[in-house]
């Protein structure tokens, strides 16, 4: 028993110590950190920062070391990369001081409640904590804003150099990684824009806009069959978005598949019926499969979408006669004669459609209507 009590004691001793010796420094870094600070309130910054970087070679822990190297950066050298970083760095060490603290509380309040005084209360640490976190912030923005400004202003090269610091700062920033691929791609660096766009992806699987970036820029590299996977993972996230069943049937026409291609703009017209380019193509390629009821069915709808004229009926029923749809030709040589009343083209088209048909009473009425126009 007497064992376990004193092994339990060395245990509280040791966590005690390792805790002191977070924030704690030896005798050389003492008078380093009295040599910073003193110098630092005289704002004497170029020889506080040696100082500070010695303590903070003797311990990359030092919070006071660390909060103030970041803001000679943010505020005298307007070095928001480097105060980001500096920064960044004092919230990790603050955060050890409170593990440790917390870890010394579950083990021995009364030396938990000496750290808290010491390492915490004196060092004002909350307030260092809540200073360090928005300055941070303002430092991102302020690069951010360094990217974007150049970035208006057309000087992509600058943008970039800005943006990328950013990013090395804050890798999963979305924004950032945005502008980078635009900025790229405005420099015509398409492959590297693509790359910037798919870390978008793989941060937001489930935003259309990304997939639809990625598919886009493959489409203008000519890349039909990676655009076409791309369009197609934004369809899977939105299935009623049209454009991109579209954009898919042009990727397929361009990879020759008909077929694939014609189920894409059939679907793109299944949520977009007016869609006017959808139905053209589909008919185009219907005629092409030689799936004639198709053909039919498209030419109509283009008709539908874009209105009946004269002139567009005479082109089709002539087309509708040489692809031998003879019922064709009667159902719209009908509408032909009724925008053009005075003319015999249709009818002589209707009447030749009638006797091809067999349908001799419906000839006979045609012929007698072009006996009546001459």
């Amino acid at each position: 028993m007497k064992k376990v009590l004193i092994t339990g004691i060395i245990l509280i001793v040791l966590i005690a110590a390792v805790a002191a010796d977070i924030q704690d420094l030896n005798g050389v870094a003492k008078k380093n950190l009295r040599s910073a600070n003193n110098y630092y309130r005289q704002k004497i910054y170029e020889k506080a920062m040696p100082f500070y970087q010695q303590v903070i070679e003797e311990n990359p822990n030092h919070v006071e070391s660390l909060f103030n190297m970041a803001g000679i950066y943010y505020e005298v050298d307007l070095d928001y990369a480097t105060a980001y970083e500096f920064y960044n760095r004092t919230l990790s060490a603050i955060q050890k001081v409170y593990d440790e603290y917390a870890q010394l509380k579950e083990t021995d309040e009364k030396a938990a409640k000496k750290y808290h005084k010491k390492y915490i209360d004196k060092e004002d640490l909350d307030k260092k904590e809540e200073m360090a976190k928005l300055l941070q912030s303002n430092s991102w923005k302020y690069i951010y804003k360094s990217g974007y400004d150049h970035y208006i202003v057309e000087e992509y090269d600058i943008a970039i150099q800005e943006l990328t610091k950013l990013h090395a700062l804050a890798p999963d920033s979305l924004l950032t990684i945005k502008m980078l691929g635009n900025s790229n791609l405005k420099q015509g660096n398409i492959e590297t824009a693509i790359s910037y766009f798919k870390q978008l992806v793989d941060l937001e699987p489930e935003n259309e806009q990304n997939a639809q970036l990625i598919a886009n820029q493959y489409f203008q590299l000519d890349q039909k069959d990676l655009a076409v996977q791309y369009y197609e993972k934004a369809s899977e996230i939105n299935p009623e978005n049209p454009d991109n069943y579209f954009n898919m049937g042009i990727c397929y026409t361009n990879l020759e598949e008909p077929a694939k291609a014609m189920a894409m703009f059939t679907t793109t017209l299944e949520y977009e019926p007016t869609n006017l380019d959808a139905a053209y193509n589909a008919k185009v390629i219907a005629q092409q499969l030689k799936d004639m009821d198709s053909f039919l069915r498209f030419s109509e709808m283009e008709f539908e979408i874009n209105g009946y004229d004269a002139e567009s009926l005479r082109v089709f029923c002539y087309q509708l006669n040489s692809l031998e749809l003879y019922e064709a030709v009667l159902k719209f040589g009908e509408k032909w004669s009724d925008l053009a009343p005075n003319e015999s083209a249709p009818y002589q088209l209707m009447f030749l459609a009638a006797n091809k048909l067999g349908k001799i009473e419906l000839k006979e009425q045609y012929q007698k209507k072009l006996q009546d126009l001459n």
